[in-house]
């Protein structure tokens, strides 16, 4: 009885596995034709986004962590002049040379956008000069821009960085800022030439003229050398590409800067009975500058301050170290400056209108001193009283 129940038991068991393996034929297709939709899906969604960032005009680099090129778009490949996700970091590095801003000075690998994002784990921003023989001979100027590209856990993983060919826009300007330089070294002849003219006639008909008519002349001798004193501003300030270059830097030793400034201006304060006096602080570092720049911008100053005193009254240099930076005053006392109009004193618009309207004191110097001190790092602020004086304070980094 047990030896012919074991025996119908085993004759169903065929029936069973059959049965059991046609189930799992039909799972394992079904298993296979899901990963075969998910699998279609992703790619379709991939192709959707290499079509959306091949669509971006700027080239697009996704690095992982270890700086190997991931992703690349049209965009990136075409900048490039070859299909970069190719190469590895040595290989780029030996095929594209990167430089400053400036054209020359090689860009090192510390200073690169990329390994900034990864190592420091912060966004940052490059525009520099890119030469390969995939690239046209006159090379290509580029702004980089990259960042990192962090887990949920804060890790970096990677980096993404964003390419623009400004080649286009640095052509430009290199022409505006020639022509620019060539238009105001000729109206800076043309007011030298029509200056010696207009002193001659105020020495040689002074005595037949009229008080009004002398008057007028005399005030277009002033207002001649006013604006013949801006276009000597203009043509330092045109030179920006020098400030623009590390090569153009170099050391400056104050006091002997700021006693050229005091020689050159030390006539015009005698004639108008006005002082000049300065307290440097000994064992100053030397700056690091452009020598003409500098001098323009205290020869203003200075200037300004004689102007604005009355016969007897003192202007004061002062120069001393602060921290990490080194603070120069040149301090009046003459009527000051009114409160709503020291708010607006730098106002660049302010300036354009007080230009356009002729008016006797524009503020351009002033303007133009502060942007030669921004291409050096330095800065300019005015404290003023009215009927205290007005002290105007530059720092320079050291």
């Amino acid at each position: 009885m047990d030896t012919e129940a074991t025996f119908n038991n085993t004759a169903e068991d065929p029936d069973k596995i059959y049965r059991a393996m046609h189930d799992l034929q039909l799972l394992t297709r079904k298993y296979i034709d899901s990963l075969l939709q998910s699998r279609e899906s992703a790619d379709s969604h991939a192709r959707f986004l290499t079509t959306i960032l091949d669509s971006v005009g700027d080239g697009l680099i996704v690095v992982n962590a270890d700086r190997t090129i991931l992703l690349a778009n049209q965009a990136a490949i075409r900048i490039a002049g070859w299909e970069i996700a190719q190469l590895s970091e040595t290989e780029l590095r030996k095929r594209y040379k990167r430089f400053k801003s400036d054209g020359r000075t090689p860009l090192s690998e510390e200073e690169e956008p990329m390994h900034i994002a990864l190592t420091e784990g912060r966004a940052n921003e490059i525009i520099g000069f890119v030469s390969s023989p995939h690239l046209p001979p006159e090379g290509i100027w580029v702004r980089t821009m990259a960042s990192p590209i962090r887990n949920d856990n804060g890790e970096i993983i990677g980096g993404v960085s964003i390419l623009q060919d400004i080649s286009n826009s640095v052509k430009l300007k290199h022409q505006r800022d020639a022509l620019a330089t060539l238009i105001t070294h000729d109206l800076k002849n043309h007011l030298i030439a029509e200056s010696g003219v207009l002193e001659i006639l105020a020495d040689e008909l002074s005595d037949s003229l009229k008080p009004e008519v002398r008057e007028m002349l005399s005030e277009q001798v002033s207002g001649n050398f006013k604006y013949l004193e801006l276009a000597s501003t203009l043509v330092e300030l045109c030179r920006s590409e020098l400030l623009n270059s590390p090569d153009a830097f170099n050391p400056v030793a104050l006091p002997d800067l700021l006693n050229s400034v005091i020689e050159l201006n030390k006539q015009h304060a005698l004639n108008v009975g006005v002082n000049i006096v300065q307290n440097i602080e000994s064992g100053l570092p030397e700056l690091r500058g452009v020598l003409p720049a500098l001098q323009q911008v205290f020869h203003n100053l200075v200037q300004n301050a004689i102007h604005v005193s009355d016969t007897g009254q003192t202007v004061t240099i002062n120069a001393k170290r602060r921290q990490n930076v080194v603070e120069i005053e040149v301090a009046d006392e003459g009527p000051g400056i009114p409160a709503d109009k020291l708010d607006k004193l730098f106002d660049p618009t302010v300036v354009a209108s007080r230009l356009r309207s002729g008016t006797t004191s524009t503020g351009v110097g002033l303007h133009l001193c502060r942007l030669l001190l921004d291409m050096h790092g330095g800065k300019l602020t005015c404290a003023s009283e009215e009927n205290k004086g007005t002290s105007f304070f530059v720092e320079l980094p050291l």
